[in-house]
Parts: structure tokens; sequence; C-alpha cells
């Protein structure tokens, strides 16, 4: 057998390793016979696709001195390596022109007009290059990439997965199958292509990042970050690693480390406009007002239509008063045209704004489209709408069965703590974080806001038992010790050394542990926040959260009551059950009359009020970044305009008015007037 025969055998078992999955065997024998003109042209179309640069300039040379149409393609496929789109296209046409039949010349116009911006006839070259030769992989790759950019994302999943069929070690094809399918807001099916190729090269970082992707958009946020960090382990500058990273402790409130990789994925491109969204949001968060308008203004130099940047720019607006700058520049945007994360901060901003316009039809509407794309969410699918609902259902039963567990015992020990632990509780949007932001400027004062402290008791001393409430009856004096220094352990990385004060531990939903911390602590003052019940079903609807068991209940203003009442009720059976009693805050008078009331809270923790608790400069000096959607108003001034905000949009509140009366009534507001 001769060289030239050798080569051609050669070529023939690399195509059946491909079709067989050996992709590396096929790559090799192409390799042994490189000088082969046919060889190289064959692994030069799969070293075009699967990016491997090391290998495309040395199989286009090897082709360029023949004197055939592929030397032709050759030397157009370099020229669009070199970024030069329309003299490749020029030349990949006259090509055509002369052999109309040749595949590999309409593959790569249509590569060229794809570069060039002109989707539609890119689609129907490439198109026309698979009716000459269906069985070229490389070619449907390019089509699944054009059909992407052209939003046919269905049609390029289906032209990746041919590509992948016909050779199924097509890396670039798997991969961006897992891209393409997460992008169709189906992440937990991309997990499978991603795994697929993570385990033929466990250390690829693409593959490493996107996983890490899908993992954060469906909240398994440890597996997340696990990945991204495994990724920087591989390439530490990466930039796409770094920005999600940096999304996902912004989402973790971890602020420092978050601007950190922030600030890293800009290394490469000062300018890049998503990284520069994530962090102008952060530095909004975090209410560094004149940095995240430095960054607004030198974002927007660059990519004047970004809808993300607008959209931050129109949130700085309205919190600097500048209304109608704010609505003029976010009703410029195409809500239709956003991906889904920042549609839903765009309806939620909308509604915001609607409202201070005192446009309050369109302000609903707003926020009925955020919550209607939130309930979307693929997180939301992994989370049982029904379990906090049974949770509060079982806390009903134990406690109609005598709350077994609760009454102190005479052998239980007294709680040994350096500090005086207070706890703040209340139904969400009730006023828990303005208090607790008054609260924590006196000196004597340290807050921890939204942390799993008592949690942590229930994960490790009730869980095993058989969970809260009902392994409380086993909480023996041992049992009370341990989960007191497990308490402790909980709150030490936010307490100063040696810290003598009041420990204020926020958690508004907490009160449904109310009767597992009175046993714990029994001393230990409880604050309850109180608002009308109508304002606070409004504004959790209002809200844009992250999901939870809780949270799911706040899409429509009908679930958020529902939810209302089933907490409150639930919270009335403890306090005619059990012996506690809280000291309530109202929301209406601490905005009316924030000394007073302040006054009040203070007492009850054995405080005496001090100036810089009523100065928002002062209360926020020092203090890390606020944990929950209340972040904006407490930096302010205190203003009334929330206090009654649900009387604008009564005629949504109507149908829900009868479950809610009798808690408007048992905490005291005026019946009549709602």
């Amino acid at each position: 057998m001769n060289k030239t025969q050798s080569a051609m055998r050669a070529l023939e078992l690399a195509e059946s390793r491909f079709r067989a999955g050996d992709g590396e065997a096929g790559v090799q024998l192409l390799l042994e016979f490189s000088d082969d003109f046919h060889c190289a042209v064959r692994l030069r179309e799969w070293a075009v696709a699967e990016r491997r640069l090391d290998l495309v300039h040395s199989t286009i040379q090897a082709t360029l001195t023949a004197d055939l149409p592929e030397a032709a393609v050759s030397r157009a496929v370099l020229q669009l390596l070199q970024g030069e789109s329309s003299a490749a296209l020029d030349a990949l046409q006259l090509l055509i022109h002369a052999y109309p039949q040749l595949e590999t010349a309409h593959h790569h116009a249509g590569r060229a007009l794809q570069n060039l911006g002109r989707s539609d006839e890119a689609a129907a070259t490439v198109q026309h290059a698979l009716r000459l030769r269906a069985d070229y992989p490389e070619a449907w790759y390019s089509l699944a990439h054009i059909e992407r950019a052209r939003g046919c994302l269905l049609e390029s999943v289906d032209a990746y997965r041919t590509a992948l069929r016909q050779m199924p070690a097509f890396r670039a094809a798997l991969l961006n199958i897992g891209i393409t399918l997460c992008a169709l807001d189906q992440a937990e099916a991309a997990l499978e292509p991603l795994d697929q190729l993570l385990r033929r090269e466990p250390d690829a970082v693409d593959g490493l990042i996107n996983k890490g992707l899908c993992l954060h958009i469906l909240g398994r946020i440890a597996q997340s970050r696990a990945c991204y960090e495994l990724a920087l382990q591989h390439a530490p500058d990466h930039p796409l690693a770094h920005f999600y990273l940096g999304c996902l402790l912004n989402e973790e409130m971890e602020t420092g480390l978050a601007r950190s990789h922030l600030e890293a994925a800009l290394v490469s491109n000062r300018s890049d406009p998503d990284v520069l969204t994530e962090l102008i949001g952060l530095l909004e968060q975090t209410n560094d007002l004149a940095g995240a308008a430095s960054k607004i203004q030198e974002g927007l130099a660059h990519a004047p239509s970004h809808p993300g940047l607008n959209l931050e720019a129109a949130r700085l607006d309205r919190r600097q008063g500048r209304i109608k700058d704010a609505r003029e520049r976010l009703l410029a945007l195409d809500a239709r045209a956003l991906p889904t994360r920042l549609a839903q901060q765009y309806w939620f901003e909308r509604g915001l704004l609607h409202d201070r316009a005192q446009e309050f039809d369109r302000a609903m509407e707003a926020w009925e489209r955020g919550n209607a794309l939130a309930a979307l969410s693929p997180r939301r699918k992994q989370i049982d709408h029904n379990a906090f609902s049974r949770r509060c259902d079982q806390i009903a039963r134990w406690l109609e069965q005598g709350s077994p567990g609760t009454a102190q015992c005479p052998d239980d020990p007294f709680p040994d703590l350096p500090f005086r632990p207070a706890f703040l509780v209340g139904f969400p949007r009730s006023g828990t974080t303005l208090l607790d932001t008054m609260l924590d400027a006196h000196p004597d004062v340290v807050s921890i806001e939204e942390r799993a402290t008592i949690e942590a008791v229930v994960e490790e001393i009730l869980q095993p038992e058989g969970g809260y409430p009902n392994a409380m009856a086993l909480l023996n004096p041992d049992a009370l010790i341990a989960a007191r220094e497990i308490y402790r352990r909980s709150i030490q990385p936010w307490l100063p050394n040696e810290f003598r004060g009041v420990l204020l531990d926020k958690l508004p939903l907490r009160l449904l542990r109310v009767p597992l911390i009175h046993r714990l602590f029994p001393d230990a003052p409880i604050l309850f926040a109180v608002r009308h019940p109508c304002d606070v079903v409004l504004s959790n609807f209002m809200q844009q959260y992250v999901p939870n068991e809780a949270f799911v209940h706040f899409d429509s203003i009908a679930d958020a009551a529902r939810m209302y009442d089933q907490v409150m009720r639930l919270w009335r059976q403890m306090l005619e059950t059990l012996p506690i009693r809280p000291h309530w805050v109202r929301y209406e008078s601490l905005v009316a009359d924030p000394a007073a009331e302040l006054a009040a809270a203070s007492a009850a923790l054995k405080l005496e009020v001090r100036e810089e608790m009523l100065d928002p400069a002062q209360r926020l000096k020092g203090r890390e970044r606020i944990q929950t959607n209340s972040y904006q108003q407490v930096a302010e001034p205190i203003y009334r305009r929330a206090a009654g905000r649900w009387q604008h949009y009564r005629r949504w509140l109507t149908p829900v008015l009868p479950l809610l009366r009798p808690h408007i009534q048992w905490l005291g507001y005026d019946v009549e007037n709602d």
C-alpha cells in the first residue's frame, strides 16, 4: 500500500472513529497523515469547530500549496480567523460560483455572513451546504450557532444534537447544548450534557463555569460556588468565572468578596457592561451612590443602550428623587427583549416608579408582570409550595396538644452567655429593618440580621430527634446546654471580642420559633414589629425576593394574604397559650414619631435612646450592607409615604379584606376605614 492509499485508509478510519465517539483516535490518525491534503482538510474542519487553534494554522498551511478549490477555502478560513470576514466572503462567493457543489465553501461562507451580522443569509447558506452533504457535523454545529444568534433556541439545540449524533465526541457541540438549554431556562436539563463533558474532562474550565451557572440558577448555591472556585483554580484570571462567582457572592451578601471578584472580571475589559451592571447594583445596595453613579457614567459611555446599565441608572435616578428622568429612561427600554432575570428587575422597578408618580394602575400592572416572571423561575420548581403551610399546621397542632417542651423546668440550667440576647420578629415588611438599624446604632447593641442562629439549634439538636416543634419535649438540661452552645457559636462571627451588650437577633418569620427562643432564653426580650396588614400584604407583593418556602407566597395579593392570615393566627395562638409577652413596635408610630416609639423599644431592651439612633447617616455609618429589600428605605430620612400606601390599591385588596379584617382589628387599626 503506497502513501496515498495509506492516507485514504487513515481518513476512512478517522471518520469511523469520529462516528464511534472516539474523537481523539480520529484526530491522531489524521495527524499521522497531516501532510496529506485530504487528511489536512478533514482535520481543518474539526479544528475550526473545536476551536483548537493550535492545530488550525498548521492544517491550513498543509492545504495552501495545492492548486485545488479546498486551498482557496483554507485561505478564506485563515481570513476569518484574522477578522477579515468581508474579504473571506468575497473569496468564497467566487469559489462557489466556480464550484457550486463544494460544501465546505458554502459552510464557511455562512460563517462569514454570520460574522457580518447577516444571520438569515448565513442560515440559508449553511443549510445549502447540508443539502450537499447531510453528514457534515461541523456545518450542523455552525447552523446551531447561527440559529442561536437568531433567537431560535429550540432549533439551535436540535442542530447541536444532530452534530453530536454524527460525531459523538464533538466537545463544542456538547458544551453548547448545555449553554443553550440554560438560555432556554432549562437549567436542570442543561446539567446532563455539561456533566457528560466534565466526566471526559474534569478540569474543563468552560464546562465548570457553565455548570456553576446552571446550579446557581437552580438555587444550589454551595455546588455552584464550588464549580466557579474550581474553574478559577485552573484559570485564575478567567473573567467569566470571576463574574459569575461575583454575582453569586453578591446574592449571598458576601459584599467584599463579591466586589473583589467583579473587579477582577473587569481587568481584561474595563468597560464590560454586564460586569459593570452587577458592580453598580452592589454599590447601590451598599449605599455607595457616588460610586454607582461614576460606574454608570463609565459604562454608558461605552454602551449607551445597554439595558442593565440603563436599569441601574433609572434606579439611581429614583433613589435621588429624579422620578421624571428615571421614568423616561426605564420606559425607553424594550421589556420584551430583556432576558428573564433583567425583565423581573425591570418590572419591579417600573412598579416603584409608577407608584412614586401616583400612577397606581400602571404600578400594579408592572408588579403583576414582575411576579408572573418570578413564578417561572427554575428555582421555584425546586421548592415545595405547600411546605410552609404544612410547617404552620404542624406548629398549630403542637400548640393544641399543650405545646410539650415549652415549660421551664426546675433543673433547667440558667443561660450562661456574656451578652444579652434579644430577638426582633414580625411578618416580613412590618418595619423590622428600620427598627433594627436604629437599635444597632446604639454603642451597646450589635445586630445580627437574618442569619441562621436559632435555625442552627433546630438543625443540630431538634432535627435528628423529630424536628421542631415536636422534639422540644426532649430538651433536658444537657440538651439545653448543648443548644445554647450551638447558638453561641453561630453568632460568634458577628460579635466583637468580649462583647457584653445586647445582641439583637433579627429574622421576621422567626416568630414561628418563639416557643423555642423562650425555652432557651426565658428572659430574653422579644420585639414584635406591627404594621397595617393591608400595607404588609401589598409591600410583600411589591418585592422581588430570592425564592424560598415562605417567599413563594408573595406572587399574588391573594396568596400573600392567605399566608399572612395563617402566620398571624398561629402567632395569636402562641400568645394565648404560652407565657410570652413581646414588646410591640408599631411601624406607623415609628415613622410618625420615631423618638417616642424608639424610646419605648429601647426601654424594653433596658437601653437609653442615643441621638445617633435617629440619624440615617449615623445609623448606617460603619454598618455592613443591609440584608433585606428595605435597604433603600433605611438609608433615607424617615418618610411616611409607605404608611397607608394600600389605600391607593384598595380595589386590588378589597377581595382579601374579609381575611385580613380580624387581624386589622386585633392589631388595633381602624376597622371602619379598612
